[in-house]
């Protein structure tokens, strides 16, 4: 799981979307990820999010790089 290009772990993760939920009421995530992401990660982080009460999630998928000849 990354946030702002730093990794984290599921904790951290937690209270960063606390703080985020707390001074941003209303706020967006975006789930990001590409065919090599584990499903898990996406539901450990839509758990977070709901116990975060970030009630606006959205998935996005990452565009692989243009295959090099």
């Amino acid at each position: 799981i990354v946030v702002n290009e730093r990794p984290v772990e599921i904790a951290e993760l937690q209270s960063i979307l606390n703080r985020v939920a707390e001074y941003f009421p209303g706020g967006s995530v975006i789930i990001r990820g590409d065919r090599e992401a584990h499903l898990g990660n996406a539901i450990a982080i839509l758990d977070a999010c709901k116990q975060a009460d970030i009630q606006n999630v959205s998935f996005a998928a990452v565009q692989e790089e243009a295959a090099t000849q």
